[in-house]
């Protein structure tokens, strides 16, 4: 069995306090296991604690749901020191309480959310702004949810926290008394890039660990941060885009589902190490949630889609029309479905609405030239029922410093019944992590289950069969 903690991940302490920080004490006597959720689609953290609770803590302490948990983890690093992760959170609900049959014990879960949710919940924003979105994006932070945690940025080098924009154009705004997190939500469809042919859909979120190794940050004392970031902006622990992919590939992940056998024999492992396959790195459980749809992706505008701005001030139309053959910047060049389909999906007839995604929007602006969803809805539509439709779940050893958003490149083996496999030559390859979960156990068990997935092939499709109709004599090794 490969060791699924080999950095030695575990729970140092869970503390309870009450609403007003008083009478602060240790609950992880009575807590089972812990589970970390991280996901680019949800703006906070949230924590499942299973409890196994003799001392009736809802009647004795009592605890209604108003408290503040902190949930302390430790980490071993590469050179053997200890990392510390840091969280508060609020009790968000209790439930699922079942009473022992002597009724000497309870079992139950509390859901936990980041402390930011508290005010969060009991906030309502109506405020006009004229700036950028991501000086918006921290006002609503500091502003509103008092939020002491950093909003982490990515340029063209590297990961930052400082004032900086990664976006184009001042705009004016009103928030449209909503929530805060909500707003945030809300002010992240306004955000074009400068460079819209390569990023055009932000999303907001925040990751157990937002240091940057080595940036001068005091590494040993990690707490979490909340990102800022289009999707299509290749990252991995703070470095960016091609500095991204090297390091990516440099630590692969490996699914090898004979490892043992592979362990007794000494040529195979040493083969399997020289590729780059290490304990530390390897996939224990593999599972696709979905491999392509594409149904799905013609009625959700994948192929084509059209944006049309109806402006009643001039009392004119703007048609910004859109094909999956103009997508760049994908994490491959090659598409998820063969060129002869492609064509045959796109609508050449530009005098009717055929594609199958259309969007509306009326405004009174006298310049349609400035900046807005016509720079980005395009392909911010196509790039996401692309990266829907390749979703896989994989098991790794637990590591704190994975994080979403991320890439991981995965050597995916083929799957069949023949004595010799290689890499699968469309899957192997680069994958962005979309969602995290951990589950910690006070007995010292961990188990980290990945969410990845990925918006292009390493190859195209290959025409042919592989099963040698036409005479086919299709490639088969893999290749870049």
């Amino acid at each position: 069995m490969s060791d699924n903690n080999p950095y030695l991940v575990g729970i140092d302490d869970i503390t309870m306090v009450k609403f007003d920080g008083s009478q602060g004490m240790s609950i992880k006597p009575q807590v089972i296991e812990a589970v970390v959720y991280q996901s680019i689609f949800s703006p906070i953290l949230r924590v499942t604690l299973l409890m196994n609770d003799y001392v009736n803590l809802m009647n004795n302490y009592p605890m209604v749901g108003e408290e503040t948990i902190t949930l302390t983890l430790k980490q071993r690093s590469d050179s053997d020191e200890l990392i510390t992760f840091t969280m508060e959170f609020v009790v968000s609900a209790i439930k699922d309480i079942i009473v022992g049959d002597q009724g000497r014990q309870m079992v139950y879960s509390i859901d936990l959310v980041s402390k930011e949710s508290f005010l969060n919940a009991k906030t309502r924003i109506s405020r006009a702004y004229y700036d950028d979105i991501e000086s918006m994006i921290r006002s609503v932070l500091k502003d509103y949810l008092k939020s002491e945690k950093d909003l982490i940025l990515y340029d063209e080098t590297q990961q930052t926290t400082s004032a900086t924009t990664t976006t184009k154009k001042t705009r004016s705004l009103i928030i449209p008394n909503i929530a805060p997190f909500k707003a945030i939500k809300w002010l992240s469809k306004f955000a074009v890039s400068a460079d819209t042919d390569k990023y055009y859909m932000y999303n907001f979120y925040e990751v157990l660990n937002g240091v940057t190794p080595g940036s001068g940050f005091n590494n040993l004392n990690v707490k979490p941060n909340f990102v800022f970031k289009a999707m299509q902006k290749q990252t991995y622990l703070g470095s960016v885009d091609k500095a991204a992919r090297e390091a990516a590939e440099s630590n692969p992940y490996f699914y090898v589902s004979n490892i043992e056998a592979i362990r007794g024999n000494k040529d195979a492992m040493e083969n399997l190490s020289k590729r780059g396959y290490v304990e530390s790195r390897s996939i224990t459980g593999l599972k696709f949630n979905k491999r392509y749809s594409s149904l799905e992706k013609i009625i959700g505008g994948y192929f084509e889609n059209e944006y049309i701005e109806v402006n009643m001030h001039q009392k004119d139309h703007k048609v910004t029309p859109f094909k999956v053959t103009d997508m760049k910047n994908m994490l491959y060049p090659s598409r998820l479905n063969t060129d002869k389909y492609i064509q045959d999906v796109i609508s050449e007839d530009t005098r009717k609405e055929t594609s199958g995604r259309l969007r509306y929007i009326v405004n009174n602006y006298d310049d349609q030239s400035q900046p807005s969803l016509r720079d980005k809805f395009g392909a911010a539509t196509s790039d996401y029922l692309a990266y829907n439709s390749i979703d896989i779940s994989v098991g790794i050893p637990t590591n704190l410093n994975v994080r979403p958003g991320d890439l991981i490149y995965i050597h995916i083996p083929e799957t069949h019944g023949f004595n010799e496999t290689s890499d699968d030559a469309y899957l192997t390859g680069f994958f962005m992590i979309s969602e995290a979960k951990t589950v910690l156990r006070t007995s010292g068990e961990t188990s980290t289950l990945l969410r990845v997935n990925k918006d292009s092939l390493l190859n195209g499709i290959f025409e042919n069969s592989m099963f040698g109709f036409q005479g086919s004599s299709n490639m088969h090794a893999i290749k870049e």
